[in-house]
């Protein structure tokens, strides 16, 4: 996928409280080669996503029930 000015400004403009989840890349599933320069491993990444702003990790289709920050 090529990132062209206008195909980032789409990307950016995904709500994040309206968006489905199941259009959204699990960052589970991307790979990385950590040996990479900063440059390519960018590359890889944006090649492996459907949008660079907004990805999912897992299923989670419910907020937890407590908010992390109150479990201290």
């Amino acid at each position: 996928m090529e990132l062209t000015k206008e195909r980032l400004e789409e990307m950016a403009a995904v709500d994040i409280r309206t968006v489905d989840i199941s259009t959204l890349t699990d960052l589970r599933d991307i790979e990385i080669d950590t040996s990479l320069p900063v440059e390519k491993k960018l590359d890889a990444f944006a090649r492996q996503t459907n949008n660079v702003y907004v990805n999912r990790i897992g299923d989670r289709s419910q907020p937890p029930k407590q908010p992390p920050f109150c479990r201290f």
